[in-house]
């Protein structure tokens, strides 16, 4: 596994190239195993709700490497995800895309006018929500 940096060195008026190619092969000599990984639920804030991790009527599961692994996979890994159905919420109405006609939207369009109390409760989630998530990302 090589990691390659280039930039710029000298002064402005007679700068050249640089590049550093590093090497890692013989640091991560081991193949990655099952216990090197761990379970991650995209888009998690609060691991307690069971709607926890759910957009758009789904919910994604993959396989992440533990920060404590020291291993590698080579090349032609191929991360794998593992998508499951969940109930969808007022939230997912807010910003409802339209799709493709081939493509089923996993939440169907309202059939009803949102109120605006029930607007301003979902966006006070969806902000709460953003911020437990900005501030798990801080701390990873």
């Amino acid at each position: 596994m090589n990691v390659s940096v280039w930039g710029f060195r000298g002064n402005f008026l007679s700068r050249k190239w640089v590049s550093y190619t590093i090497d890692f092969s013989q640091l991560l000599s081991r193949t990655c195993e099952e216990k090197d990984y761990t379970i991650w639920l995209a888009h998690s804030s609060d691991p307690s709700d069971p709607s926890d991790g759910c957009i758009l009527g789904y919910k994604e599961q993959y396989r992440r490497l533990r920060k404590s692994s020291v291993c590698q996979n080579g090349r032609d890994y191929a991360v794998t995800k593992q998508p499951s159905v969940c109930p969808c919420t007022l939230q997912d109405f807010l910003w409802y895309l339209p799709s493709p006609p081939s493509v089923p939207h996993p939440c169907p369009r309202p059939t009803t006018q949102l109120s605006p109390s029930q607007v301003a409760v979902a966006l006070r989630k969806l902000i709460k929500t953003h911020k437990k998530l900005m501030k798990t990302h801080e701390n990873s």
